[in-house]
């Protein structure tokens, strides 16, 4: 079974969650994933996703 990496997660639910495709009712439900949204925000105000990405995979061996 292929295991999923923590970072392909996160971009996934960032993804759907920046598309609208996560409605109303989800966030109303209280969700506690959904309560992360934002949460952190300032720690990568200043780089992007896939630069992080490239910077880890660059150290990988």
């Amino acid at each position: 079974m292929p295991c999923i990496r923590v970072v392909d997660v996160v971009r996934i639910v960032a993804a759907l969650i920046g598309r609208g495709r996560v409605g109303k009712k989800c966030r109303d439900a209280g969700d506690p994933i959904l309560a992360l949204r934002g949460m952190g925000q300032e720690i990568w105000a200043d780089e992007e996703a896939d630069a992080y990405v490239d910077r880890l995979r660059s150290g990988w061996q």
